[in-house]
């Protein structure tokens, strides 16, 4: 039986990282890798793809999740990267 890392999940979805991997973002869904590629190639699950890597904005997955779940968006922006000022 699949038993996902709690302390990756936790990590995953409750840190300050802007995005997750395939495998954190399937033990955060407690899905397998296998099933979460299929869901990213599909369309599913809300990604960026960075070269030949997928990557799923936080933000992103906690939001897709609660509009599956019915729940009304969030109504705080996500979070930005700042740019340095010369």
């Amino acid at each position: 039986m699949y038993e996902p890392d709690s302390e990756a999940v936790e990590a995953a979805l409750h840190d300050d990282r802007l995005v997750l991997t395939v495998k954190e973002t399937a033990q955060a869904l407690r899905i397998s890798e296998n099933t979460c590629y299929e869901l990213l190639r599909q369309g599913v699950i809300p990604h960026v793809k960075l070269g030949s890597q997928y990557r799923v904005p936080a933000w992103n997955l906690r939001a897709w999740l609660g509009l599956e779940a019915g729940v009304p968006p969030p109504e705080e922006t996500p979070p930005t990267l700042a740019r340095k000022e010369d």
